[in-house]
């Protein structure tokens, strides 16, 4: 990425002289050949071995550190120490001190608490072209012009202290710099290389084959900026990372804030008369500023030639040859924003007001304004994105009415959207978001109600029962869905019943579920479907109050497997047998499932019992109800001037006629009668008897032939033309009788009322003891 493609902005005010002219007044004829800060103070550095530190208030303390020369100095940034390296005598090895400027020597300069040989003793004498000490005290390094380094463990302060260890791995070249990271991590620059050193490993790892000259490295946060004449390179202890193409001759690099400082030489203009005249060009350097994070320019100046970068007290500053101190003074945050407001630049904004923490209503407002611009501009997409990063600051009205009145939905269906999924949305816009999708769907056939209904990304917050009272309007099926994924099984069985009339489906989905929801339900839907599907509701009860369990759980559960005993669950069938009181089959069906099952309640033989005396009663209720509706008068046989046309017996019938025709046209319309009210011939155990008169002959009814008998059991007894003795018969029934009244005796002998006690004497011992009675020719013996 080259810089020149960034946007550019002037975020720096320039102003001169501003130490009112205090570093000229002293210094005019010194020429700076190192600089450093830190601790509240600047330090300047003459290639003469003089040293001058500069406070606050612009006061200036100079002393001679060294006798010839001064070559490298660093100050500790929270301590009151300048360490320094420099020559005292000619061709000796260079001499490194320690100052502590809180302490005053004899000559008025700072105390030296240290001064030591850079080189170790065994070690040929090189000049030193690199420091770099840790802000612990505890860590040095000095780089020597023959590519050694000399790294110092131990207290710094201190003239015999710690352990000194020379690193040679490190090449040939001159060391041009060394920055420590952290406290087990040494980055060594050379002219050729880049390589970081392991205090782990105590050993070096080459990062890269290209190097930089002196000046041109700086560490910024986890990672070291070099500069070369074509580009700025980034490393980390891993290796290299990203580069920015800048052409130029580097001068120094330096990090102020979060800005990546760039001093360059300036070309200076082509000359015409340069031929003729022997005088040097005025030297100048251009100083860029550059916001990495963010990617733009932020200050780009040429000025005179420069003697010093400092950035010292939050506040960043040029010395010039000429010793002029220029402050610049970056804009406030507001001062940016108006500026880029002006233009238009929102997107810049924002990114700045990010990397300076600009509190959330304040980002909120630039969203807005930004929101705003792109929808007058007509990026209706573009603004919906801005405004979604609004959501929890902004009223969502503001919003949602622009993009209503415009009719353009699929970008307030994005908006809703992340409303549900920040946990903004309410009612209202659940309803919004899913009436936008049907409209959606009707108009461009997308299908985005369906993708959301089938959607297994929940990341979409939405009141679930707003949203299926929405789609049930729309698709009862799709409603049904929705309320299946969602465990809204009142929603399910709801549209299911009430929209689609799914009776039978309703009850599958109850058998599906756990017991306490499918007792709940059944309960609340009993009567519904039991109205409209009958036996299928009675074959769900029937588990519902024996032993139930979820049509889908698996046949064996881990309690079982694992010896224990399930634990039976029931319903109370109390609740369910008033709503069968209609269906008298049905509940018979059910109750006697129940007694099978071991479910032995006096409710459930108590309703039974009833039931079963119902059911007969119904039974001859219906076969009067067949017999009113067959006009048989003057058919039969006469006797004594009467027609007898018929017997009715418990359970079958007694047809009489004179002739085979008539026999025939009253079978065919008792038969037809029947069959009319739900009753039904069988004609397999019907038979028909001729006297000795008439020729016998066969009888059809339907496609069925009844069969020709001389005679039959009935009852028991067997019927023939003639006399019977049926004596012993009787005595047999009436001891029945009496051993049926004996079974019934826990019946007799309870607190059931004595009205119900009557109607099961009536009804199971009599019958028993009566059966056949129709057979019999009693006598008053018998009687």
């Amino acid at each position: 990425m080259a810089f020149l493609e960034w946007r550019r902005f002037t975020f720096f005010d320039l102003q001169n002289n501003a130490d009112n002219g205090k570093i000229a007044e002293c210094l005019q004829d010194a020429n700076i050949s190192v600089t450093t800060s830190g601790n509240a103070h600047v330090v300047l550095g003459e290639a003469t071995g003089w040293a001058h530190l500069v406070s606050r208030s612009w006061d200036i303390t100079s002393f001679k550190a060294y006798e010839l020369s001064l070559t490298l100095m660093q100050q500790l940034p929270h301590d009151p120490y300048l360490v320094t390296i420099g020559d005292d005598e000619p061709v000796v090895n260079p001499m490194l001190k320690v100052w502590d400027w809180s302490r005053t020597a004899r000559h008025g300069g700072p105390a030296c608490v240290r001064a030591s040989r850079a080189v170790p003793s065994h070690m040929r004498a090189t000049p030193a072209t690199a420091l770099a000490v840790h802000q612990n005290k505890n860590l040095m390094a000095v780089g020597f012009q023959d590519g050694s380094v000399s790294l110092f463990r131990g207290d710094i302060t201190r003239q015999r202290s710690g352990k000194m260890k020379t690193l040679t791995d490190t090449g040939s070249s001159p060391i041009t710099g060394l920055f420590f990271q952290g406290t087990d991590k040494l980055f060594i620059v050379s002219a050729g290389t880049v390589s970081v050193y392991s205090g782990d490993s105590e050993r070096c790892a080459t990062l890269d084959r290209m190097g930089a000259v002196r000046g041109c490295g700086v560490l910024c946060d986890a990672s070291l900026m070099l500069a070369s004449p074509q580009a700025i390179y980034c490393y980390t202890t891993d290796g290299r990372g990203p580069c920015y193409a800048l052409e130029g001759e580097k001068v120094r690099l330096d990090w102020f804030r979060s800005y990546l400082v760039i001093t360059t030489n300036e070309t200076p203009p082509k000359n015409d008369n340069a031929s003729t005249s022997n005088a040097p060009a005025p030297k100048s350097h251009h100083v860029t500023i550059l916001d990495i994070q963010n990617k733009f320019i932020v200050f780009s100046k040429t000025f005179d030639e420069i003697d010093a970068i400092i950035t010292e007290w939050g506040s960043f500053y040029i010395l010039t040859k000429s010793k002029e101190l220029i402050y610049l003074d970056e804009k406030d945050l507001q001062s940016k924003l108006t500026l880029l407001f002006k233009k238009n630049l929102y997107d810049v904004a924002i990114r700045i007001a990010s990397s300076q923490h600009y509190d959330a209503e304040g980002l909120t407002e630039i969203h807005k304004q930004y929101g705003d611009h792109l929808y007058a501009k007509g990026d209706l997409k573009g603004a919906i994105d801005q405004y979604v990063k609004t959501i929890g600051w902004l009223e969502t009205s503001y919003v949602i009415r622009k993009y209503l009145e415009s009719r353009h939905l699929e970008p307030l269906i994005i908006y809703l959207e992340e409303l549900h999924k920040k946990g903004y949305a309410t009612e209202d816009h659940t309803t919004l978001l899913l009436t936008c999708y049907v409209k959606i769907d009707q108009h461009d056939q997308q299908g985005k109600l369906k993708d959301f209904i089938n959607s297994k990304d929940r990341a979409i917050e939405f009141d679930v029962d707003v949203a299926i009272k929405v789609v049930r309007q729309v698709s009862a099926d799709d409603a049904i869905t929705l309320a299946v994924q969602h465990g809204r099984h009142d929603w399910a069985l709801q549209v299911m019943l009430q929209d689609k009339k799914q009776y039978t489906e309703a009850l599958d989905y109850i058998a599906d579920l756990e017991f306490d929801d499918a007792e709940m339900y059944m309960k609340k839907y009993a009567y519904t479907l039991i109205q409209n599907a009958p036996e299928e509701s009675t074959e769900l009860l029937k588990l519902l109050c024996t032993d139930y369990r979820p049509r889908n759980s698996p046949l064996v559960d881990e309690s079982t497997l694992s010896g224990g005993v399930r634990e039976r669950q029931m319903a109370r069938p109390d609740d369910y047998i008033p709503l069968l009181l209609n269906h008298s089959k049905l509940l018979i069906d059910l109750l006697e499932h129940m007694s099978e099952a071991g479910v032995s309640t006096p409710l459930v033989y108590n309703a039974l019992l009833e039931h079963y005396i119902n059911v007969c009663r119904e039974r001859e209720n219906a076969l009067e109800d067949v017999f009113k509706t067959l006009d048989w008068k003057g058919h039969g046989i006469c006797i004594n001037g009467e027609y007898m046309s018929h017997l009715r017996f418990a359970d079958d019938i007694v047809i009489m006629a004179e002739s085979l025709q008539e026999l025939s046209w009253m079978l065919s319309g008792l038969n037809a009668a029947s069959r009319r009210v739900g009753l039904g011939m069988n004609l397999d155990k019907t038979k028909v008897m001729y006297n000795a008169h008439i020729k016998p002959e066969p009888v059809a009814v339907g496609e069925a032939t009844i069969e020709v008998v001389q005679e039959y059991v009935y009852l028991g007894q067997t019927i023939r033309l003639g006399r019977s003795n049926f004596d012993k018969e009787a005595a047999r029934r009436i001891q029945l009788g009496w051993a049926a009244f004996g079974k019934l005796r826990h019946i007799f002998s309870s607190a059931i009322p004595q009205s119900l006690k009557t109607k099961v004497f009536n009804q199971c011992v009599l019958p028993v003891m009566t059966y056949g009675a129709e057979t019999w020719t009693l006598t008053v013996g018998l009687i």
